[in-house]
């Protein structure tokens, strides 16, 4: 393997990872306001007929819906923030990682550990580059790359 030779994601999965974060970003942004308006749309169709006050259907079904618009997406963010679009060997125990959100780290010795990442439905099969200084890790999906050497990890292991 040439050491200096750079593995990048293919286009077409770099744009459908790029606009599932984008969407992600947008539920955050968007998606409590458009909530509170359906909150009042629902609680007024759920109070009428009832001796239900309108405050005490409304303010826990806008705070349970906030949490939602909140919580779920920062969770898919910070796992696909993490995608490994492109990565290069700079030297026998170094290596250069281009994560999907642009950022750009450089590894010296990393564990390697197969694990699963789920998009979508599907799981697929994956390797986690995990820096042994802070123990975070970075995914890489081999599927997703078109050119990837036999033994790509070979000397890092």
């Amino acid at each position: 393997m040439n050491k200096n030779e750079e593995f990048v994601l293919t286009e077409l999965w770099s744009k459908k990872l790029r606009s599932d974060l984008r969407s992600f970003y947008r539920t955050i942004y968007f998606g409590r306001p458009i909530f509170i308006l359906l909150n009042v749309i629902f609680c007024f169709a759920l109070q009428r007929g009832t001796e239900i006050k309108f405050w005490t259907l409304y303010i826990p079904i806008t705070v349970l819906s906030t949490i939602y618009c909140i919580l779920l997406p920062r969770k898919a963010i910070r796992r696909y923030s993490n995608i490994i679009e492109s990565f290069e060997f700079k030297n026998a125990t170094e290596l250069r990682l281009t994560l999907i959100e642009g950022g750009t780290l450089i590894l010296s010795t990393p564990q390697i550990k197969d694990d699963f990442f789920k998009i979508g439905n599907t799981e697929r099969a994956c390797i986690l580059v995990i820096n042994h200084f802070d123990k975070s890790s970075y995914t890489l999906i081999p599927e997703f790359f078109t050119h990837l050497p036999p033994a790509l990890f070979e000397e890092l292991a």
